[in-house]
């Protein structure tokens, strides 16, 4: 399902804005140019700014 694909792509296939999360794999936070395996665990956690 992941395999061979970045977490940039999987996000945009998802239709996520790759700037409003942090994906983390296997506990690991990871750059969207990462390429991801089938046995990979993510969460995406959503990033929060204020002022």
């Amino acid at each position: 399902m992941f395999a061979g694909k970045t977490a940039g792509e999987l996000l945009r296939e998802i239709k996520v804005n790759v700037e409003t999360v942090l994906v983390v794999r296997n506990n690991e936070v990871i750059t969207e140019d990462v390429l991801l395996e089938d046995k990979d665990i993510l969460e995406l956690l959503s990033v929060v700014s204020g002022g």
